[in-house]
Order: C-alpha cells, then structure tokens, then sequence
C-alpha cells in the first residue's frame, strides 16, 4: 500500500520536473495562475461575507446556513465523483489487469484503488473547503489555525462520502445494466422533485422563513444525526467555545470513516474481484439500426458531419457514467429552479431577486465549465490511436474541430438555455434581465466549449486508454483554472453593475451596461481566437 503511493507520488514529481526543465515559463506560469486564481477566488468568497455581514444579524444568519448548505453538497458531489474515479480506476485501468497478476491479495488492491481514487477526488474540494474556512476566520477576526484544524474534521468527512460513492459506484456494476440504471435515475429524480412539491405550502417575503429549518433542504443539512452536518456543527461549536459537543461530533466523524475503512479492507477484496470479472469478460453484441442511426443520416448535414455526429454521440450514451454526471447535474439545478417560487425568492426585493438571478446563472455556468472539461476538453484524447487515420484523411482537421464544436455547444448552450428560462420564469425576472442572462450564457457557453476544445487539441495525448486520464493531465488543470476564473470574473462583473444601478449609485447604467456588454464580448471572442488557433495548429503538428 505505502509502496503504491510513493510510486504515485514519485511519478507526479518526476513528470512535474521534467516538464519543468523542458518548458519552464510555461510551468511558472501554470503555477503563477494557478496561485492567483486561488486567491482570487478567496478574496470573491471574502467580500461575499463582508456583504454579509454588513447586513447586521441576518448575515449571520446566511453565513450559518452557508456553512451546513456547502458541506451537504460536497458530501454528494465528492460522493459521484469518486464513484466516477473508482470505476476507471479499477475497472477500465490496464493496470488493474496487471496487479491483479502479482502476488498482492486483492484487498490490497482494492483498498490502494479507494485511497488513490479517493485522493485525486478530494484535492480540490480539499482545496475549496480551506478557502471557505480561511474567509470564514478572517471575517469573523478567528485565529488563523482554524483552517489548519480543520483538517481533522475535512479528512474523516471526505473518506466517508468516498464510501458512499464506493457503495453507490460497486452496487449500480453488480446489479444494474444500462436500462435498468436509466431508469433508476429518473425515478429518483421524480421523487425528489415530489418531495420538494410537498414541503413548501405557503408563499411569503419573509426572509427569515425562507432560511428557517421549515425549508426541506435547509431541515435536512443541518440533520445532526447524518454525517454531512458533523463538520459544519463540530466547527461551529468550536467557534462558540462548546468544545465537549465539538469533540462529540470529531468523535462521530473519525469513528464511522474508520469503520467504513476497515469494512472495505475486510470485504472489499471479494466483491472488487466479482465486478472486474464480470466487466472484464468481454461479450458479443449485436448492431441494430437505431432511431439516432436513421435521424443523423437524413440528409440535412454533410455526409462526414453526420458520421463524425454518430460516432461521438454513441461514444456518450455507451458510456454510464459520462451521461449519468450529466444528468446529475443538470438535473438537480432543473429541479430547483422548478422550484424556486416554493421558496418564494419571486416575492423579494429587486435587491435580493437581482443577486439570486446571477448566483443561478453562476450555478448554470460552473457546471458548464465542468462538464466542458469533462467531456469537450478529452475529445481529442479519445481518437486515441485512430488519429491518423482522421490525419491521413481527405477531411481537413478544421472540419472535424468544427464538428466536435458544434456538437458539444449545442449541447451545452440548449441544456442550460432550458435552466436559465426556467430560473428567470420562476423568479419573474424583467425582460431586461431576461436577454441579459440569456446573451451572458450564450457567450459564456460558447466560450467555455471553445476554450476546453482548443486546450484538448492542444495537451492531445493519443496514449490515453480512458476519458479521465486527459481530464487529471497538466492541461485539465490549465482548463479548469481558465473556465473558472472566467465564469467568476463574468458573473462578478454584471452582478457589481446590476447591483449599483439598484441601490441608486450607477446614474447612466444603460451606457455603462453596453460599455461592459462590449468590451466583455470582445475579450471572450479575442481568447475564443487565440486558443482555437493555437490548438488547431499544434494539432497538426502531431505525431500518430
């Protein structure tokens, strides 16, 4: 097990190195970026909370329910995404076929893929949380140790969402096909958005109601008998001097991760050798025209744009685990902004109701980013060895890229058009604010396709074996920081000016709005050009 990571962490040293001694600005500026998009960040989350606390005793309020809000969040989401890890880990890695023919006992092995999958899921959550928790202690006048100390509770909280995402991940290989998963899915989202229907029963501009535990998702993450809340209420008793309740819950969190470890090092062995069987045996499938097959080959497209339209969107439905996150996602953002005029949000101030537009919007557009990165960003990647034949072929490469952009934007613009119209519908937004998000997510949307698609063609690396493996590249990181700061740097910008036109202090807003409008399209435009350009051409420069 300890040989294991050191040799993961000695080939992240010595890849990090040698990119280093052969392109060394570009690392410093990999690194210099990175950095600064962190503090960036941090200085966002920390004038948040000097809004929010300029707001007297209802900012405490807020920031106390943002505490419980963000780790019931992060619990789920770090559950899928290890689920995700794990699976291409374990199950879709040669070098799971390679260990499992050494003399280790495969427990071993099967604990050393929890603890690797477990590690490249949580740095950034990791990462997030201590940004979150060094604002919350600078604007709260707390010692500086507080985000150091809080890695006693980040590290038991983490490991037990990984666990669920380890049940969740093994239980849908051992007893789910693609169908039957399908519908699965859609059944859960059903109930969930019944169970949203039924907890809301009146309408009111109370503020306080709406952020009281009467709300179903406010009463369930401060639930303090479901590990999610341990964190927030360990942390927050610690603050207010309760160190015997504090300790209570850091007992509760280490006790339960330790036991869901010590379950997987018993009985994980047995059930991880029963899946990799079962999905390494490979079966004989039989081709059937489809539905998809005889609507992409009307004739309304040219004939290699159809082609390169199939193959890359069977590519995605074979693939659970690449519709499932986007499923995921979008549908839990769909239903909430179903259910916004539940939480009565439309019958707030213009103040209130401007600030939750533009957090919806930025909702819409961080998963945008997200998933442009796991999906736009590798496409390249995943032509894998077969890229000389696309090399050797009579289509250019600029019409396959505008294949592969089409198809991604469309997606991506269609699926959060449907969010923001629903959020803005919900919310009873002004037709003004109506075109604004719309034009901010157009541009947003093909933006981020852009940038994630000019990068992959980029840092292409046609060795990959899997999706992910792109993603977890120096170049997945490069596309995240960039995607992020400019979904921040955007929202950031229209929501300050929408925000001083409200509270009387921007006169002549309807000039300073185009001004920005212009100014802001240009930039994204100008970056859009310079990445496709840089990408395309390093592309041809590719070896196969």
């Amino acid at each position: 097990m300890a040989i294991f990571l050191t040799l993961r962490l000695k080939s992240f040293k010595n890849l990090a190195s040698r990119y280093f001694r052969n392109y060394p600005f570009r690392f410093l500026s990999i690194v210099f970026f990175s950095f600064t998009a962190i503090f960036g960040v941090y200085l966002v989350i920390l004038e948040g909370f000097t809004f929010l606390v300029s707001l007297g005793g209802f900012g405490s309020i807020i920031i106390k329910r943002l505490f419980y809000i963000l780790f019931f969040i992060i619990f789920f989401m770090l559950g899928i995404s290890f689920g995700v890890l794990f699976y291409t880990a374990s199950f879709r890695s040669r070098e799971t076929e390679f260990l499992l023919t050494l003399p280790i006992e495969i427990r071993k092995i099967s604990f050393f893929k929890f603890i690797e999958s477990t590690l490249l899921a949580s740095w950034i959550p990791i990462l997030g949380l201590i940004v979150f928790i060094a604002s919350y202690a600078k604007i709260n006048h707390i010692p500086i140790f507080l985000p150091l100390l809080s890695f006693v509770y980040f590290i038991p909280f983490i490991l037990i969402s990984c666990f669920l995402g380890y049940l969740v991940c093994v239980s849908v290989l051992k007893f789910f096909n693609l169908k039957k998963l399908f519908i699965f899915v859609i059944l859960v989202f059903i109930a969930t958005f019944l169970l949203f229907t039924k907890s809301f029963k009146k309408e009111t501009k109370d503020i306080f109601y709406l952020l009281s535990e009467e709300i179903i998702f406010f009463k369930i993450s401060k639930t303090w008998f479901l590990p999610f809340s341990w964190v927030p209420w360990g942390i927050i008793h610690f603050e207010d001097g309760n160190l015997l309740r504090s300790f209570v819950f850091l007992a509760n969190l280490w006790s339960l991760s330790l036991l869901c470890l010590n379950s997987l090092f018993l009985k994980g062995g047995n059930i991880f050798t029963n899946i990799f069987i079962r999905h390494s045996i490979p079966k004989h499938k039989y081709y059937h025209k489809s539905l998809l097959d005889k609507l992409l080959r009307m004739k309304l497209l040219p004939h290699h744009f159809r082609n390169f339209f199939l193959k890359d969107i069977k590519l995605f439905i074979r693939e659970p685990i690449l519709w499932l996150q986007f499923l995921i996602f979008f549908g839990l953002l769909f239903f909430y902004f179903l259910n916004l005029r539940r939480f009565s949000y439309h019958l707030l101030d213009d103040l209130w109701k401007n600030l939750i537009v533009f957090l919806n919007t930025f909702s819409v557009l961080c998963i945008v980013g997200a998933l442009a990165i796991r999906f736009v960003f590798p496409q390249w990647s995943l032509e894998g060895k077969s890229y000389w034949i696309l090399k050797l072929s009579p289509i250019a490469l600029k019409s396959i890229y505008l294949e592969k952009f089409i198809l991604s934007f469309l997606i991506m613009f269609l699926t959060s058009l449907v969010l923001i119209f629903t959020s803005n519908q919900m919310l009873k937004a002004s037709m003004p604010i109506f075109y604004l998000t719309f034009y901010i997510e157009l541009i947003a949307s093909f933006s981020l396709v852009s940038f994630s698609l000019g990068l992959g063609a980029y840092f292409a690396d046609f060795k990959t074996d899997y999706y992910l493996k792109a993603v977890e590249s120096l170049g997945g990181l490069v596309a995240l920081v960039l995607n992020f700061s400019y979904v921040v740097i955007t929202v950031f910008i229209f929501t300050f000016i929408n925000h001083l036109f409200i509270i009387g202090k921007l006169i002549n807003f309807k000039k300073y709005l185009l001004t920005t409008i212009y100014l802001w399209t240009g930039i994204s435009f100008f970056l859009v050009y310079i990445l496709t350009y840089v990408g395309l051409r390093k592309l041809k420069e590719k070896e196969y």
